[in-house]
Formats: structure tokens, sequence, C-alpha cells
């Protein structure tokens, strides 16, 4: 089902009519500017300049992007990259099956 859901209150996957879903995570631990942080969750939510993303196909399965050979997340994505991703990911085939 197409929409959005937050993850853990450290990011959001949003998921496409074609099946696709885009995971986008700024927490503690990913690879965004709080990969170091640690402590409890801020009051007032994460903030970061970058973002950790990753694509998963209609099934559920990660895929690995041509720009990051051999991986399947996607680190230290600027809004313009994540916004680029979101864009190619929307125009994807939903058949992957």
């Amino acid at each position: 089902m197409a929409g959005f859901h937050i993850t853990g209150n450290s990011g959001l996957h949003i998921t496409f009519d074609n099946g696709y879903t885009v995971s986008i995570q700024i927490g503690p631990s990913t690879y965004s500017d709080n990969y170091d942080m640690s402590g409890p969750h801020p009051k007032d939510g994460y903030r970061s300049t970058t973002a950790e993303t990753a694509v998963l196909t209609p099934s559920g399965e990660l895929l690995e992007l041509d720009a990051y050979p051999g991986d399947t997340v996607q680190p230290r994505m600027t809004p313009r990259d994540v916004l680029n991703l979101l864009a190619w990911v929307a125009k994807q085939e939903g058949n992957d099956e």
C-alpha cells in the first residue's frame, strides 16, 4: 500500500504505487551526520544535513544501486540526492518478481 511509515523515531519509509519503498534514516548509527551520536532520543527529534537511504523492491528485497556497487545502503545523501532517488524509484516498473 502506498504511503508513509515512521521507523523507530529516526526516519521513515515512503512506499510508492509501484510497490517500491525508500527508507530514509537519520538516527544514531546511520550513515548520516548522526553516525556517532549516542544518548537518549532528543525531545525535538533528530536533525541532520545528510541521510542514509535504502530501496526495497515490491517483494521486500534490498536493491543494490549502480552508484553504490556491492552495497544496498546509500550513505550521507543530501536532500537533493534523496529527492533524485525518490523520483527515480517512483518511475520504476512494479513487477520485479
